[in-house]
């Protein structure tokens, strides 16, 4: 990684990388002003195309709109260079697909992880959003507290005639998808 990315002058200095598809990669880094660690999502190309900077702009929205804890919050979307990042607080841990990888999970921490990602998207069918890119990859878990966050809204549609537009197929999801979505 190593990658630095100017935030308003301060610099952000990218230490890992927690997830990737075909658009965005999500990586951690370090503000160095003030040592504090953040999530960056950005598009993979140096020229973000149209569509997936616009995704990012519309994740960015609905994440400040949502009042729900167990989201990633955004905190800044940047644009320059061609390419554009969306900052997100960081809470620590590591994706659910890193920690499977790692090893096999006790059943009593697939139940929990479980029964708190069916109430998180609850919480969020009651603010009338679909996720759209439900993954192993998008699921954060914070450590010892096995407490999950959900990210990756850059699919997600707010009401009915939103959900039901066609998406962009990912291929890295289709394993995911809904069946309805998956063709």
């Amino acid at each position: 990684m190593g990658d630095a990315v100017a935030v308003r002058g301060d610099a952000l200095d990218e230490q890992e990388e927690l997830a990737r598809d075909e658009r965005f990669v999500l990586c951690r880094a370090h503000r160095a002003a003030d040592g504090v660690s953040v999530l960056l999502k950005r598009t993979l190309d140096n020229a973000a195309s149209p569509a997936d900077a616009a995704a990012l702009e519309r994740e960015f929205e609905l994440l400040r709109s949502l009042p729900i804890e167990a989201i990633t919050r955004s905190l800044e979307l940047l644009a320059g260079a061609g390419r554009c990042t969306l900052v997100l607080e960081d809470h620590g841990g590591k994706t659910l697909a890193a920690l499977t990888r790692e090893s096999r999970l006790p059943l009593g921490w697939v139940l929990d992880y479980a029964t708190q990602l069916a109430a998180l998207l609850a919480e969020l069918h009651r603010c009338g959003v679909v996720h759209r890119g439900l993954s192993p990859q998008a699921v954060l878990v914070e450590g010892a507290a096995r407490r999950i966050r959900l990210a990756d809204f850059s699919d997600a549609a707010r009401g009915a005639a939103e959900a039901a537009a066609p998406l962009r197929p990912v291929r890295s999801r289709l394993a995911y998808a809904a069946p309805e979505l998956s063709g």
